[in-house]
């Protein structure tokens, strides 16, 4: 996908995709803030293991939550409580704008 970003014209720099969705999902904390948006400790936590997943596999489902790093940490029914049963509307959002 980066070489794709750069040839159509998106990227002027051809970088890692690892290091493109971490530059991507800081643009959109940044964002998420502006807009009143605020995440808590584990919820941050939550996501950053989500940006790691996705910087690994290209993408992330819900079904991805049951398996480690995330099943080590309570998996999709823990993602739920963690973000009030909107686990699937949270990962949307940073997913667009990662992989995007």
């Amino acid at each position: 996908m980066p070489l794709v970003r750069f040839a159509i014209g998106r990227e002027t720099e051809l970088v890692p995709f690892s290091v493109g969705v971490r530059g991507r999902f800081e643009r959109w904390l940044v964002e998420q803030d502006a807009s009143g948006r605020r995440f808590d400790d584990e919820q941050r936590r939550w996501l950053e293991m989500m940006v790691e997943h996705v910087a690994g596999s290209l993408g992330i489902e819900v079904e991805d939550l049951d398996l480690a790093p995330f099943v080590g940490e309570g998996g999709v029914g823990r993602a739920g409580t963690v973000f009030e049963g909107k686990v699937a509307g949270v990962m949307r959002g940073p997913t667009q704008a990662l992989v995007g």
